[in-house]
């Protein structure tokens, strides 16, 4: 399967699920979240669940036992029945980043990195969040990060915006103008 044949239906597989699977915003991204986390911790379960050599029935008695001891919700477990059923289950990690990708945009969300020389203060963050809100009308899934070479500055990165305002930055661009 080529890789973009691979990321459509991976696409298609992720916009499948959160159509039928309308239960409330914030349940959807903890579901995508736990399957997720469970996908990454106990990869080999998930692996075992692609060899061709094990029976479907087998499979599902062993996602049956999972589902129950982690206690997962179910409309996962049938989400996985399914991409057994259908012989993708090698799928399934790039099914959960299409997930979170459609999600998001879905739900009008934008992950954002804000990254300061500093501690912010709780007001402090939230005035920097409320600002990016304002200004880009998304609602942030903010990080945040400390970095030192920041020198009394701030840099906001997501996937679509980078924006940087620090004494370093100021430096840099002296030091180029200098130089030519």
């Amino acid at each position: 399967m080529s890789s973009a044949t691979r990321i459509s239906r991976a696409h298609s597989y992720a916009q499948a699920y959160l159509n039928v699977n309308k239960t409330h915003v914030c349940d959807q991204l903890a579901e995508i979240n736990a399957l997720s986390h469970h996908y990454h911790s106990y990869q080999l379960f998930f692996k075992l669940l692609e060899m061709s050599s094990i029976s479907y029935e087998i499979k599902q008695k062993y996602v049956h036992a999972f589902w129950k001891k982690y206690e997962l919700p179910v409309c996962l477990k049938e989400f996985i029945f399914l991409l057994l059923r259908n012989r993708v289950m090698n799928l399934l990690p790039d099914i959960l980043k299409h997930l979170y990708i459609v999600y998001k945009k879905r739900n009008n969300l934008l992950d954002v990195t804000v990254i300061t020389s500093h501690p912010l203060s709780d007001d402090e963050a939230r005035k920097i969040l409320n600002a990016i809100q304002d200004s880009l009308q998304v609602i942030i899934i903010p990080h945040f990060e400390v970095d030192t070479k920041l020198l009394a500055g701030i840099r906001i990165e997501s996937d679509e915006y980078y924006w940087e305002h620090s004494i370093a930055k100021t430096l840099q661009a002296l030091e180029l103008k200098l130089s030519n």
